[in-house]
Order: C-alpha cells, then structure tokens, then sequence
C-alpha cells in the first residue's frame, strides 16, 4: 500500500492482476510486455511442480485474474522466462536458464532465438535511441545487443539486475547483484557515473520518473517497498510498503509502472502531470516526422555516437 509520503506525492497504487503461483522463494510474477495486440503479457517463473507461462491479459483493466487470461505455451524449467521488451512492436524475452534471448508474439509464445548469450540473461531494456537491447546477464555483465544484426558488445563487467535507460543524460541504470544499491553507468563507455548508496530492502527492479516526477529513481525491492531516490541529493522516500517479494518492474505507453510482488502484479500511476518512463519510440525505420526524409533520421540515429544523438533527434526538423 502507499505510505504517507506516497499519497502525498499524488501516487495511486491498484491490483492490476492476481493469482499467480511462485517457485516456491516467494519469485512468481518477473516480466511485463506490452504487446501491439490485446492486453499485457505477465511472464511467471516455475518451480516447486509449477511450470513457468507467460499470460496474456485481455486488457488493461485494473483488478484482473490469472483466470480469465490467456495461457500462452508453458515453458519447462525454472528461469524459462524473464524480462520482457520491446523495439518497435517487437517484443523480446530474456531466458536465463536457456543462456538466450528470444522473439516473443505477441500472445506470449515463443519465438526464434535471437542472441545465444555468454550466460543467464535476466533483464531487458530498450535504448529507445538506437533500437538496441541492453541485457544484464546474471555474473557476465551488461550487454549492448543489437537485434537487427543479432550482434553484441560487453558495455560492463558490472553484474545488475532491473534495468533502466535515460537517454536524455545517456545514463543506464541497474540494481547491483548483491542488492545493495542502485548504480548508473555511462552507456557508451560503460563508466559508473551513479550510485544510490544503500537501499533497504534488496532493490530490483528500476524506473525513472518524468514530468512532475522527473529527477526521481524508483525501485521494487525484494523487501515488499518502493523506495524512491532522488538522483541529485540521494534522498530516499519509501512511497510503498507491506507487499511481498518485487522483482522486475515496467512502463507502459501511458506512463503507468508495473510492479511485480510474489503473486499479484500492481500498477503505480503518477499525479498529473508525472508519470514513469522514459517511453519507447518507434524503431528508426518506421517513424515519420514532418520535414524529414526517414533516410536522413535513420542516419541520424543510427550513425552518431550515443553523446551526440539526442541532439541530433531533437534538432531533426533542421536536418
């Protein structure tokens, strides 16, 4: 529930849906993705005689059931499924237990391997620059994986779990392994450039704040809280507490954060005029903007060095 201080930040916290089943550790619930069709995909991990499924919601009501969604192909094995992203209208599927990353449909099946990875993926996020993947690989580093070429580069050693990109400061942010803290790196050099210092709880999964919450890091903890961190003074503010085991966390197209807890995913929705983000964009191939040739665009995002390609999206109507 919120505390005190989250009700006052104009926050609202709901059921988005419930009745999932755990592996036993109190991990159920780990990736959202939001596919181009129908409602939200919930990827669910197996053990202790359950398989592992990712469900498909029919919509984004508030207050749903495990029952009334769709089960996609039940994927055998613990760690069969992970963290959800997407390019585009592509979604995309960390499984850490297979060593690789697939294509997922958008009802939650799977499809073609994309990435054998050096180890166990566990987390995705988009650089809504480039249309690339950085994945945390469990104790094997952050990877740059680019799906349009199936190829990858080792952006860090440092071993992360929840991942969140700000590409307005190029800053790509994960929280440690050891579940101590928050840190930021540099993500074209792979530099660390952030960190949170210690966060109760065992932080995981990630999110930044925009609009009326911008300057704002939030993360889901195993602990059963939401601890939100000022990213100039490190001040930390417990916004939710009393839920059980979180884990990865979302955002959908509406800025509305997923939370996921041991067996119910909960949606925190910002005051006016904040929200959760930062928001994916198209892959460069499909956009289009008014006095700008998609050739010139694609130039533009995908040649320059991460440092210069904001400004080069912003000023892209010069072009």
């Amino acid at each position: 529930m919120l505390t005190p201080a989250g009700t006052a930040e104009g926050l609202s916290l709901n059921v988005f849906a419930d009745g999932f089943t755990n592996r036993g550790d109190g991990l159920g619930p780990i990736g959202v993705g939001f596919p181009s069709t129908g409602g939200p995909l919930v990827s669910v991990e197996g053990g202790s005689g359950n398989p592992s499924i990712v469900y498909q919601f029919p919509n984004y009501n508030l207050g749903q059931h495990t029952s009334g969604a769709t089960t996609s192909t039940i994927y055998a094995g613990d760690n069969s499924v992970g963290g959800i992203a997407s390019v585009g209208s592509q979604l995309y599927m960390a499984q850490a237990s297979q060593n690789q990353v697939i294509k997922l449909n958008n009802n939650g099946s799977p499809g073609t391997v994309v990435w054998p990875a050096p180890g166990n993926p566990v987390a995705l996020v988009t650089d809504t620059l480039t249309g690339h993947l950085f994945v945390s690989v469990y104790l094997d580093g952050i990877w740059d994986f680019n799906p349009g070429t199936g190829t990858a580069m080792e952006l860090s050693t440092q071993n992360v779990d929840g991942l969140t990109f700000d590409p307005a400061h190029n800053v790509l942010y994960g929280a440690t392994a050891d579940a101590t803290r928050v840190i930021g790196l540099d993500a074209t050099t792979g530099t660390q450039v952030f960190d949170s210092g210690f966060i109760p709880g065992r932080p995981d999964g990630t999110a930044l704040g925009f609009g009326s919450l911008a300057g704002k890091l939030f993360a889901n903890t195993n602990g059963g809280t939401v601890v939100q961190v000022d990213l100039s003074t490190l001040a930390q503010t417990t916004i939710a507490d009393n839920g059980s085991r979180g884990d990865l966390v979302a955002v959908d197209s509406l800025g509305r954060l997923y939370l996921t807890q041991t067996d119910s995913v909960w949606r925190l929705e910002g005051p006016a005029g904040g929200g959760f983000g930062p928001q994916p964009i198209p892959e460069p191939s499909t956009l289009t903007l008014v006095g700008i040739g998609l050739a010139g665009l694609s130039a533009c995002v995908w040649q320059q060095r991460r440092k210069k390609r904001l400004p080069c999206l912003l000023n892209a109507g010069k072009l």
